[in-house]
């Protein structure tokens, strides 16, 4: 952000909850934040929908974050979003090959590319249908022909998310 329009707020994070994520495989990439004091829920910040345990997301859905514009390019001034459509678990194994792409996974964006994550727009959401569906793992470069964004499926962690939130 380039300057203060007095709708952030700035909190301490007092703790990291992390899954058990894997270096290897790049499974179970997502973490919870604990912040103190919580946020003020108002017209501008609120909570976030989940799906329901082992939901299945189709159709478009929309990604937003805060990372470079391309690849090696310049970071932006201001929150960037971009709708992609939801790719089969087949078309993304064919992309990222069978054994990377787990269960626990969901991919995003267009075959021809030029738009999806790049650099920077890790752990960031990808909405669908008013739920964060998906949680910004990795991709090929930014957005490269036949390379979906992966995200980490947050219908596979609904029930781990909610014991650590409530």
């Amino acid at each position: 952000m380039i300057k203060n329009d007095s709708t952030e707020q700035i909190r301490n994070v007092v703790a990291v909850i992390k899954h058990n994520f894997s270096h290897a495989s790049l499974e179970n990439d997502l973490a919870l934040l604990k912040v103190d004091p919580p946020f003020d829920f108002n017209k501008y910040v609120g909570p976030v929908q989940l799906p329901t345990q082992g939901q299945v997301t189709t159709g478009n859905c929309v990604v937003t974050g805060w990372g470079r514009l391309r690849f090696r390019g310049p970071l932006p001034d201001t929150l960037q979003k971009v709708s992609l459509p939801v790719v089969s678990d087949e078309i993304c194994r064919n992309s990222y090959g069978k054994n990377l792409i787990k269960d626990s996974m969901i991919c995003a964006g267009y075959s021809e590319g030029g738009k999806g994550a790049c650099h920077g727009d890790s752990g960031g959401p990808l909405f669908c249908n008013g739920y964060v569906a998906g949680i910004v793992s990795f991709g090929r470069g930014c957005a490269f022909p036949n390379y979906p964004t992966v995200f980490t499926e947050t219908a596979f962690f609904v029930d781990w998310i909610k014991k650590h939130i409530n």
